[in-house]
């Protein structure tokens, strides 16, 4: 957050409950969906900036985000009773799959120039490590990608693409880096479209992890 802690996780709870009430007021199913869907990105902030505060180590800290974010995740697909294929976790379209994976090598080295790791990981064998940034690629694709997205598509259309994208995007203007953030968004279009035309986020989830990954090891 630009201004302090604090403020943004005020703002993000009224960004949160106000998302929560038009869904539940809302007479279009496909919209409250959406509401639904889009309050897990002020959820991911909230639950970062409260962290901060806490008295965890970093490392640990990171980990319980995650593990919130999941639980987070499970509840809103246990809620709107959704598959797994219906949230992009599917095995299909694999070559696809396997060149999206390898091009997060070549994304990994271009995001190094304009993006740090959110945390350090000092205390933690690189396996964990590589473990723990794998996972939260994932996460990030589940979140987005894999629910925000899909019933952003079922009201806009191919632009709900476009919406998902920006809302990600939006999450690295703590950077204060444009250049940084024209990285994310290009990103971020090109993984939507992937799971757009394939129904899957095995890909870009690894994909996210590996950029990661190479983004940690540039400048640790």
């Amino acid at each position: 957050m630009l201004v302090s802690p604090v403020a943004g996780i005020v703002l993000y709870l009224i960004i949160l409950l106000a998302l929560i009430t038009w869904g539940s007021l809302t007479s279009t199913p496909a919209y409250g969906r959406l509401y639904l869907a889009m309050s897990l990105v002020p959820l991911m902030q909230i639950v970062t900036l409260s962290i901060a505060f806490s008295d965890l180590s970093e490392s640990l800290a990171y980990a319980v985000v995650l593990l919130l974010l999941l639980i987070a995740v499970h509840i809103i697909v246990t809620t709107l009773d959704l598959k797994l294929r219906d949230i992009g976790l599917t095995f299909q379209h694999w070559p696809i799959q396997i060149l999206v994976v390898l091009s997060g090598v070549a994304l990994g080295d271009i995001g190094a120039l304009f993006l740090e790791p959110e945390i350090s990981f000092n205390s933690l064998n690189l396996v964990i490590v590589f473990a723990f940034l794998i996972f939260a690629g994932f996460i990030e694709e589940l979140i987005f990608r894999g629910i925000l997205q899909r019933f952003a598509i079922d009201v806009f259309g191919k632009k709900g693409v476009f919406l998902a994208t920006i809302l990600f995007t939006a999450l690295y203007i703590g950077w204060l880096s444009i250049l940084g953030c024209l990285f994310v968004l290009s990103i971020g279009l090109l993984f939507g479209w992937v799971v757009k035309e394939t129904g899957s986020i095995i890909g870009v989830g690894f994909s996210h992890g590996i950029i990661n990954i190479i983004i940690y090891l540039a400048v640790t």
